[in-house]
């Protein structure tokens, strides 16, 4: 069987080589520190004839923060470069985006046909990357996920929840405070993000370029902290400080559903659960 081949080493890297090796599925895992022969500066090419054989590519590369430059070339220029090494090869890429993509939202669902306005330069990057990759691909060969929150062990430091995390395993006994209670967004397991890659690597047949990764399900930061709380056995209350911003970020997942056969579960009980779980 040919493998599936992971590219790069962070969370959500982590979490495709976890799922695939549970279905059993070979995997290559490579990243530049172990392989700076198969990133640029190097040609393509080189990438190229290591992922010949290969099912599918799971670009799973990419920055969240850093500089200008430091996004560009990690969500821009590398996305334009592995999309360039899989067309050459005709091999299947997945590769991994982001509903910051979308930007603030038009409607209460966000479907891939969304208009795309990024707010900040994380998100426009990622957008940039998912232009560079599509155009490298226009025979159909690649496949952008675009992830919505996910949440799970090993989860940044600097993600909201992450941080109501740190909060409530604190010794603090004050109120834990939220930059606004009310915002709701879609949480998606992290886990079940690695599984959604393995089955977009790995189906038949996928017939869209861009596919939201998401439950379809808006949840309240004040209900997930409170949520969060409770599982400790904590009795602090919530304070919310009602700062404006993006009140609603809900994904479409009808396309989701269709392509791979997967339901998104999300609660408050489940997301609180694996945001305190350890990896």
């Amino acid at each position: 069987m040919h493998p599936v081949v992971v590219l790069g080493c962070g969370w959500l890297a982590t979490e495709a080589i976890r799922a695939g090796r549970i279905r059993g599925i070979p995997i290559e895992s490579i990243d530049r520190s172990r392989r700076p022969d198969l990133f640029p500066p190097a040609s393509h090419l080189a990438l190229a004839g290591f992922v010949k054989e290969a099912v599918a590519v799971i670009n799973a590369c990419g920055r969240l923060r850093g500089e200008d430059s430091e996004l560009q070339a990690s969500n821009v220029d590398l996305a334009r470069y592995v999309a360039r090494a899989t067309a050459a090869t005709d091999t299947r890429l997945v590769h991994i985006g982001s509903a910051a993509e979308y930007g603030p939202p038009t409607t209460h669902r966000i479907h891939e046909d969304h208009p795309t306005r990024p707010a900040g330069p994380y998100g426009r990057t990622k957008l940039q990357g998912t232009l560079a990759v599509l155009a490298e691909s226009e025979r159909g060969g690649a496949v952008v996920a675009r992830v919505f929150n996910p949440v799970g062990p090993g989860q940044p430091d600097h993600l909201p929840v992450a941080e109501f995390a740190r909060a409530v395993r604190s010794d603090d006994k004050g109120p834990l405070t939220l930059r606004n209670a009310a915002m709701e967004r879609d949480f998606v397991s992290a886990h079940d993000v690695g599984r959604t890659l393995i089955r977009l690597a790995t189906a038949d047949r996928v017939d869209h370029g861009i596919v939201n990764v998401c439950s379809g399900i808006g949840l309240r930061y004040g209900d997930l902290a409170l949520a969060m709380l409770e599982r400790v056995g904590s009795t602090r209350t919530i304070r919310s400080l009602g700062e404006r911003g993006t009140m609603s970020v809900i994904g479409d997942p009808t396309r989701l559903a269709r392509m791979t056969g997967l339901e998104l579960a999300a609660s408050t009980t489940l997301m609180a659960e694996l945001a305190l779980s350890e990896r």
